[in-house]
This record gives structure tokens, sequence and C-alpha cells, in this order.
């Protein structure tokens, strides 16, 4: 299936499916440091929810929904393929990105600085920017950076392009806390914050956060962030136990119970027609996703 960053053929294949059955459940499409529940779960019309973590699971607790913890996808991939920092490079910088509904306003040139300023041991420092802020990437260069992107997110090949990136450097960095943050600490390459925080304006809608806000503004963010104020040569015991319980290394099912599920929320709605919404929205996104991926 098509879907955003591959995350659902990474589902697909961990619960040994063919990579073409609709997955009905919502699921969680990255790191969400939000204090309250997610808008685009509370209105999804599957009864079941993938959330990556226990934390997650308590905040929609009170749903009409079945909550499972399936952990992230990526992790999946990860573990699939043995992806493992190669120490090619030095310090890769992910910029924090924008959306098609959300525009990152931030000081360009004060961030370069930011950036030169890091001492020699952490240079060079490369950038990389999500597709939806390529528009950036002639600036950067201009700057001396050199500037990578993983791609369209909208693609199955998504996951393997941005760990061939993340994989050739000793360290990584931002301007926020994303979840390239998580898999950093995974593959063992120490993460820390840097630059002034991005504000972010929600000109486009998005029902999940408000009009403007700072992503790093919430008490779950608040509760964290001083774990990666300063920089560390080796990941920390605090960060690991962060990743254990962020990443839900401990509490997902397995893969045959998603592989269970899966299947069982399907079932349900080819044989009842009252439960059918669920199927066709999923068979819709992907049509969608097919569409935006050329």
């Amino acid at each position: 299936m098509i879907s955003g960053y591959g995350l659902e053929n990474l589902m697909l294949d961990e619960a040994e499916l063919n990579q073409f059955t609709p997955i009905i459940p919502y699921y969680d499409h990255g790191w969400c440091l939000l204090d309250g529940m997610v808008q685009s779960v509370v209105d999804s019309p599957s009864e079941e929810y993938f959330a990556w973590n226990q934390r997650m699971m308590n905040i929609h607790k009170t749903l009409n929904k079945k909550i499972f913890i399936t952990g992230s996808p990526f992790v999946y991939f990860i573990n699939k393929y043995g992806v493992k920092k190669k120490r090619k490079k030095n310090t890769i910088f992910f910029l924090g990105h924008s959306t098609p509904k959300i525009r990152a306003i931030f000081n360009i040139s004060k961030l370069c600085d930011d950036l030169n300023k890091l001492p020699n041991s952490l240079k060079p420092i490369d950038i990389c920017l999500h597709y939806n802020d390529m528009n950036l990437e002639k600036i950067f260069i201009e700057k001396g950076f050199k500037v990578r992107c993983a791609g369209n997110i909208i693609s199955n090949s998504f996951p393997k392009k941005f760990f061939e990136i993340l994989a050739d450097y000793n360290y990584s960095c931002s301007n926020i806390l994303g979840t390239y943050v998580l898999y950093s600490l995974y593959i063992d390459i120490p993460f820390f914050l840097i630059g002034d925080e991005i504000t972010y304006y929600n000109f486009g809608l998005d029902k999940n956060v408000p009009e403007k806000y700072k992503p790093l503004g919430s008490k779950t963010s608040q509760n964290i962030i001083h774990l990666f104020n300063k920089f560390n040569e080796k990941i920390t015991s605090p960060q690991r136990k962060l990743i254990d319980y962020e990443l839900g290394l401990k509490d997902k099912i397995n893969k045959k119970d998603l592989k269970k599920i899966i299947l069982k929320s399907l079932n349900r709605s080819l044989k009842n027609p009252l439960k059918i919404f669920p199927l066709v929205k999923s068979l819709g996104r992907t049509l969608v996703m097919k569409y935006k991926s050329f």
C-alpha cells in the first residue's frame, strides 16, 4: 500500500501480509508530543487505534476504540535490515519541517550562524530537509552547507532513503524534537538541540494543532527537553529509557497479534455493510497517496 513515509507497507511486512492488504485501524504517523488527544484519532471511523506507546494509549483511553501499542514501524525496518551507523560523516542537522498546511517560521541566517559556531569536532555539518522544505535548499547551499533529502514522503522507498542518510553520521541535531531524535538514539547516534525554537503557523487549519504554536511548548516536550539541551558524546541512560518508552519497545504487540488485528478489522468491514466506511476511507486514502506519489 502507498502511504505517508511508507508506514503501511512496513506494518504489512511485519505482519507478513500481502502488500495490498488495506489497513483499517488508525495509526500514529510520527512522534506526537501533544498533551491532549489527537483530533485525527478522535475523528477516525475505525474501531481500532495503533498507538506507538503507553503514553499515547493513556491519552486516548476514554475513546470508544480498542487501542494497541505497535511501536514505530520504522523500528521494524531497522531491525529487519540491521541498520547501523557507519561513521562516514560527522553531523547531520534536521530542520524542523513544514507541512502543506503548516508553515515553519524561523530566522535561517541566525540558524546558519548557530551551526557555524559549533566546535570543529562536530564539523562538517550537513542539512537534511524535508520534502516540503526543498525550496530552502539553495539558501543553505549558498551558506556553505551540503543539503540532503529523503525524497517524497509518499513513497514506500522513504524509510530506506531516510536511513541511508541518518546512518552516515556520528551525530545528529535539530531545532525541534522530531521523530529523527528517537531513530538517531536507537541506532546509537547522539542527538542534541541547537538554535532558536521554531514557531509554526497553521494557515491551512490542520485540525490537530492550534493556529500558532511552538512545538517545544507542550508539557510533554518540556518534561524531556533537558535531555537534549547540551551535546553529549555518548547516549545517556535517561535518553535510552526515553526511546524504550516512546518507541514502545517493551510494550508493543507481537507480529502475530498485529496480523490478527489487521485481518479482523478488515473482515469486519467486508462482512458488515454498516462497518464498511473505514475500509472505503482506507482505500480512498491509498488512491490519494498514489496520485500524490507521482
